[in-house]
C-alpha cells in the first residue's frame, strides 16, 4: 500500500498555512531588502559615472574655481581702518595713499599665470579622483553586503524550514514584523 494515513487534518492545515505564510514573508523581506540596497546603489553608480566622465575632461573643460587669475598671488594686502566699525569685506582702496599697500601684479610672467591655472586643474582632478575612489569603495562594500545578506537569509530560511519546531502546530498570527 502506497501513501500514508492522515490522523490530524487540522494539524496538516496549520503546518501548510504556516509554510505558505513564512514563504510569503521571507520573499517580501528579501525583496524589500534588495530594493533598499538598489535604492542606495543606483544613485551611487550614477555619481561614479559622473565622476569618471569629469576625470576625462580636458583642462579647457574644467571650470575655473576661485578668484580670477589677476586677483591672485598678490601677497598680503593691508588696509588701515582707523576707526570701528570694521567691515567684514574690506575695500583695499579705502583711505589715502599712506593708508594702503599699493596693488601688486598677481604674477611676474605669463608662464607663472599658466602654472597657476595648471595647478588649479590638477587640484580639481585630484579631488574628483579622491571622491571617485571613496564612492567605489562604498559601492564595493554595499554590493558585498547585499550578496552576503541574500545568502545568509536563504541559508537561515532553509534551516527554519528544515528544523523541527512548533512552527505550524497550531493557529498563529502571521504578522511579519520586518514589514511594519
Amino acid at each position: 500500500m502506497d501513501g500514508f494515513r492522515l490522523l490530524n487534518p487540522e494539524l496538516l492545515d496549520c503546518k501548510f498555512g504556516a509554510k505558505i505564510e513564512l514563504e510569503k514573508c521571507y520573499k517580501n523581506m528579501l525583496d524589500e531588502s534588495m530594493t533598499q540596497f538598489n535604492q542606495e546603489l543606483i544613485p551611487l553608480e550614477a555619481r561614479i559615472a559622473v565622476l569618471k566622465h569629469l576625470m576625462l575632461s580636458t583642462d579647457a573643460q574644467i571650470p575655473n574655481v576661485g578668484p580670477p587669475i589677476n586677483q591672485r598671488n598678490r601677497g598680503v594686502q593691508h588696509t588701515l581702518y582707523p576707526n570701528p566699525p570694521f567691515p567684514e569685506n574690506p575695500k583695499y582702496y579705502y583711505g589715502n595713499e599712506d593708508q594702503r599697500v599699493q596693488f601688486q601684479a598677481p604674477y611676474n610672467s605669463q608662464e607663472d599665470r599658466h602654472a597657476a591655472v595648471s595647478r588649479d586643474k590638477r587640484a580639481q582632478r585630484a579631488f574628483w579622483n579622491a571622491s571617485l575612489r571613496l564612492l567605489e569603495v562604498k559601492k564595493s562594500v554595499l554590493e558585498k553586503k547585499k550578496i552576503e545578506l541574500e545568502r545568509s537569509l536563504k541559508e537561515e530560511f532553509q534551516k527554519v524550514m528544515e528544523d523541527q519546531s512548533d512552527l505550524g502546530v497550531g493557529y498563529a498570527n502571521y504578522r511579519f514584523y520586518h514589514l511594519e
